[in-house]
């Protein structure tokens, strides 16, 4: 997997409708084909492995990669933020990827309207999808002593993959991380990983761009 950085940019992925490949998140992420750019760059490491800025026209942010695994933007930009998968391995034949979707927020909807209209979606393609409440252990933010403010369900449709589905908000976007296995042991050695993705997750907000820099000038 190349892990270069390139002129790249990374859009929110629109509202699409649900694909019906197994009924999972993670079909969306090579079936659903969005226009997307996006902007990759590197900045020291938050903690241990490497941490990159992904920005957008209207947001910009900071994840960091677990030791042995390796973040990519450049081959799912029209699907996805990024995708993360095991180093050494390609993400479309990896046997557990993470990856994350920026979703526009609607001025009366809220963080619960949200996760449940997505996962309603989902039990539509899979009236058997399995989904539990699952608590994530996530580190605190080292900025405001607190903990993200995340809800996490597990869901899994039979004949399908499993996966750990999290959802949290930020301005202007609702955020979902995704954790997708073929297996519910591939779901729980990976989870600590994915954990320490989310809690690497730095919101960073709005890009200023060259005119709002110059109005507030001296």
């Amino acid at each position: 997997m190349n892990r270069s950085a390139g002129p790249l940019d990374p859009q929110p992925v629109s509202r699409a409708p649900a694909v019906p490949a197994h009924a999972s998140f993670s079909s969306r992420l090579v079936k659903v084909c969005v226009s997307i750019v996006c902007l990759l760059a590197f900045v020291p490491a938050l903690e241990g492995g490497r941490t990159l800025r992904i920005r957008g026209l209207d947001y910009s942010f900071l994840v960091t990669e677990p030791s042995g695994w390796t973040i990519d933007v450049g081959s799912v930009i029209q699907v996805a933020n990024f995708v993360m998968h095991p180093e050494g391995t390609q993400w479309r034949e990896a046997d557990v990827v993470a990856f994350s979707r920026f979703f526009p927020r609607n001025q009366d909807e809220d963080l619960e309207n949200f996760l449940q209209s997505e996962l309603a979606g989902q039990e539509v393609l899979c009236p058997k999808l399995e989904i539990s409440d699952l608590r994530l252990d996530l580190e605190l933010n080292p900025e405001t002593r607190k903990r993200p403010r995340v809800v996490a369900k597990s869901c899994a449709c039979p004949g399908g993959k499993q996966e750990v589905v999290a959802f949290t908000e930020v301005t202007d976007y609702f955020v979902i991380f995704v954790l997708s296995a073929r297996d519910e042991a591939s779901i729980s050695k990976a989870l600590p990983i994915f954990q320490q993705l989310i809690s690497s997750f730095r919101w960073l907000g709005r890009p200023r761009s060259s005119v709002e820099l110059l109005r507030s000038s001296p």
